[in-house]
């Protein structure tokens, strides 16, 4: 399933900060306390990009990122579990250790400079998946949107039991209440899977099947500005204009279509029309007459308005050249039999 393994490793993650963070509460001494929060750091600083990743391959997102980008999202975690263990030696993480009371057995942390870093990273990626999911909830079924919403307050509770804890809101000074917070999560987490079926049946992405569709799409809106198009089309503009003219998708949309882009006035002349129709078009391609038919359905909303229209553009070359071929096999055959 989109994101299964990631969503394996993340749990792992979390497992790993809240048993060394329980370990840390147990622990007597600062030396101890400081030496689980060290080991904890480990799940703590991969479980936002561990979580990051997984929302993006289950929203089908992951097609963003690169190998190095991937990469990258690991520095700043694997920078500050290394100044952890070297905090010693200058301070960058944490400044000061202070035992809060016998009673509570907490222990309170000075925070550097690198913390304050960390920080604003780990709540960029909180962002960031948020709105990805956000985005996502707008785009798909319902089906899928009631699936999604667990997981989006999933990804907003963790992040705020964090912020009770840095800005010191708690009942318990010094107690982190993040962990506490995985409870929640997994319960919301247990739900979407078992009783929505999160992990399976998922969104397939738009983009992957549109541009698997071995035709050509073009939509434009009412008022004939090109809104989507898939990259067997731009494959298709391209070989019309040749070295003329590199056309790019991002440069495409928002254009108007006339018959000098796509190559005929009477394909134009179609994406005028306000029904459904079919129609036959010839189009030159390296230097050879090409037959393609233009299925072309206009796009309405809920008051019947026009909003647009979608054209579908199948390549008949083959079909019709045989044609042309029989057509010609037959009349020749017919002139030899009254000759």
């Amino acid at each position: 399933r989109p994101g299964g393994r990631l969503l394996f490793y993340l749990l792992l993650a979390l497992t790993w900060w809240t048993l060394t963070t329980g370990l840390e509460a147990a622990a007597l001494g600062i030396p101890h306390k400081v030496l689980w929060a060290q080991i904890g750091y480990i799940g703590i600083e991969i479980t936002p990009v561990l979580a990051l990743l997984f929302v993006m391959a289950y929203t089908y997102y992951d097609r963003w990122l690169q190998p190095w980008m991937m990469r990258a999202l690991f520095i700043i975690p694997f920078m500050t579990i290394l100044m952890a263990w070297t905090n010693k030696w200058h301070a960058l993480l944490w400044t000061s250790f202070t035992m809060s009371s016998a009673e509570t057995n907490l222990l309170l942390y000075g925070h550097g400079p690198w913390y304050n870093i960390r920080l604003v990273y780990i709540y960029t990626l909180a962002v960031v998946m948020v709105a990805l999911l956000i985005r996502t909830v707008f785009r798909v079924r319902r089906i899928y949107r009631r699936q999604i919403i667990p997981l989006l307050l999933a990804c907003v509770v963790i992040p705020a039991g964090n912020l009770v804890y840095v800005f010191d809101l708690g009942p318990i000074r010094g107690l982190d209440m993040t962990p506490f917070t995985f409870t929640i999560f997994c319960m919301l987490l247990t739900f979407s899977i078992y009783r929505l079926r999160m992990m399976d049946l998922t969104p397939v992405s738009r983009d992957r099947v549109v541009e698997s569709i071995p035709n050509g799409l073009l939509v434009a809106d009412a008022a004939g500005q090109i809104v989507d198009i898939n990259a067997w089309m731009m494959n298709l503009l391209n070989r019309l204009h040749g070295e003329s003219r590199c056309l790019d998708v991002d440069d495409l949309i928002g254009d108007q279509l006339s018959a000098n882009l796509l190559g005929s006035a009477d394909l134009a002349a179609v994406f005028t029309s306000d029904r459904e129709e079919r129609h036959e078009v010839s189009l030159i391609l390296d230097g050879a007459e090409n037959y393609f038919q233009l299925h072309l359905i206009p796009l309405f909303d809920s008051r019947e308005r026009l909003t647009g229209r979608m054209g579908i553009l199948t390549d008949i070359s083959a079909h019709k050249r045989l044609s042309l071929f029989e057509a010609r096999a037959r009349s020749t055959s017919e002139s030899w039999l009254f000759e």
